[in-house]
């Protein structure tokens, strides 16, 4: 059973799959959110390959074939990228609180 009651777009950042890949609890994260649509950006793959230099166990989340990634290739997917940005409260020192995502 999930715990999302309707079909939602997250959008998951580095801590997020970071924390459940190095925990070996990244299938616990993919139950969680089966009824989603889970999408990551190619920054938060960047992030998570460079990672793996230290950590070889990161390279699990870039591969992770429930997860979609957004390559903000459009200007339409820039902008929107930066609304959820500036949702999640990442230009100071606010806390980030996950953000569900229907639409841009």
């Amino acid at each position: 059973m999930s715990l999302l009651a309707q079909t939602a777009v997250l959008v998951l950042d580095t801590m997020v799959l970071s924390h459940f890949t190095l925990a070996d609890r990244l299938d616990v994260l993919h139950d969680l959110l089966i009824d989603a649509d889970c999408w990551t950006t190619q920054v938060v793959v960047e992030e998570l390959r460079v990672g793996s230099a230290t950590r070889p166990e990161l390279a699990a989340a870039c591969e992770a074939d429930w997860l979609g990634v957004a390559r903000l290739g459009t200007l339409d997917e820039i902008r929107c990228f930066t609304r959820w940005t500036s949702l999640l409260g990442s230009h100071g020192t606010e806390s980030r609180r996950g953000v569900r995502l229907r639409c841009c």
